[in-house]
């Protein structure tokens, strides 16, 4: 199974974006909050989704920038009557954390009003994942754990620029500094570490 993708960005567009890798164009479909996350130029690591296709349409690869986008889209695409598009649509429509709230308070004019999702696909959005929202953790507004806290400021050093190794190390030298510091403080620990 294809889970990530890591080249170099050749072309751009705003949910869509094509990474050179292995010698290969690899085009990908992405929500509007991974696009945004993106360099103008240079190395990218994607999570991905491969969304194989139905009705002649071919395989699809969707990309992500943090494991929640990932979890929530998949999570979208398990709904009835939920496809890739539409998905993409719900995480491209607002940033994670208010779609989620959305979710939890049972708030369909919130949803009705993200592109393509009529009143039926909302409250199934809502009655399907209700219960299972949660499991996206600090990304969806729940509180932050310390594990959370720890593989965001991993995420944001990967982003940076730094090799995972090298970004794990550095932020288990600033928890051990900071043992209870946030998501900014751990930040900044690694990088004046560094």
């Amino acid at each position: 199974m294809l889970d990530r993708v890591r080249g170099h960005l050749i072309e751009r567009s705003p949910t869509r974006v094509v990474v050179a890798a292995g010698g290969l164009g690899l085009a990908i479909h992405v929500p509007l909050s991974t696009s945004e996350r993106l360099p103008a130029d240079g190395e990218v690591e994607l999570l991905c989704h491969l969304c194989v296709g139905t009705q002649g349409s071919g395989p699809r690869l969707f990309g992500f920038a943090t494991p929640a986008e990932r979890d929530l889209f998949r999570m979208l695409l398990s709904v009835s009557g939920v496809g890739p598009a539409l998905a993409l649509a719900v995480l491209s429509g607002s940033p994670l954390p208010r779609v989620a709230a959305a979710i939890r308070a049972e708030d369909e004019s919130f949803l009705k009003a993200m592109k393509g999702v009529g009143p039926k696909t909302a409250r199934r959005i809502i009655v399907e994942l209700k219960e299972r929202i949660d499991e996206l953790g600090a990304a969806a507004g729940a509180p932050a754990t310390r594990d959370t806290v720890l593989a965001d400021v991993v995420g944001a050093l990967v982003s940076l620029g730094y090799a995972r190794a090298e970004a794990e190390q550095m932020a288990a030298r600033a928890r051990q500094a900071h043992p209870d510091g946030s998501v900014g403080d751990l930040l900044r620990e690694s990088l004046k570490r560094r």
